[in-house]
């Protein structure tokens, strides 16, 4: 992460929280980012999302720590100063969305500081299964550079990790590892009494 000390605007990119936002990616990704507003209320979040797509499931949640934006808006606002853009997922093969889509010029522009989570990378070491048509094959292909090129990336397990290290080749000193169950309403379910039974 930069360095936390002094007040930054934060760009988390929710945008794959608008698919399936009940489980997996989304879920994780909403929960993080939550996470993070809350635990550092001293910085500016920006939350991107796309008008095309419904809303997060925990939208409400978010917005209030954060202020919702869309691409077309923070591409306008040329003053708006973005220091870290967090992007929750770098694989939307099925909603044509590639490395231009994920971090555009203008974003690129302003040069944040490029921090990224990685799930996994079961289309990868699957590609018979995930990766059998030519665009989608394409995209994730676009993704896995744009993923390589990050300042820092935080798996959300060591299995995971391991994998980016080693088929994704990426640098060990830039992947971390963070706890995959960052979402406090799931650590207040473990010590509810029919949790125990």
């Amino acid at each position: 992460m930069p360095d936390m000390t002094t007040p930054l605007s934060i760009l988390v990119d929710l945008r794959a929280a608008q698919f399936n936002g009940d489980r997996g990616i989304p879920a994780f990704s909403q929960s993080l980012a939550l996470e993070l507003c809350r635990g550092y209320p001293e910085h500016r979040w920006l939350l991107l999302h796309d008008t095309r797509w419904p809303s997060p499931g925990r939208a409400d949640e978010l917005a209030a720590c954060g202020a919702w934006r869309t691409a077309a808006e923070l591409e306008a606002d040329t003053g708006c100063r973005i220091d870290a853009v967090i992007t929750g997922c770098f694989f939307l093969p099925h909603h044509r969305c590639d490395a231009d889509f994920l971090l555009p010029r203008w974003l690129r522009l302003r040069q944040p500081r490029r921090l990224g989570i990685v799930y996994d990378l079961i289309p990868w070491l699957f590609p018979r299964r995930y990766l059998a048509g030519e665009r989608v094959r394409r995209q994730y292909g676009e993704g896995l550079r744009l993923m390589r090129e990050y300042d820092r990336l935080y798996a959300i397990s060591p299995c995971t990790r391991r994998d980016t290290i080693r088929h994704a080749g990426v640098d060990p000193g830039r992947v971390h590892c963070i706890d995959g169950d960052i979402d406090q309403l799931k650590r207040d379910l473990i010590h509810l009494p029919a949790a125990t039974t």
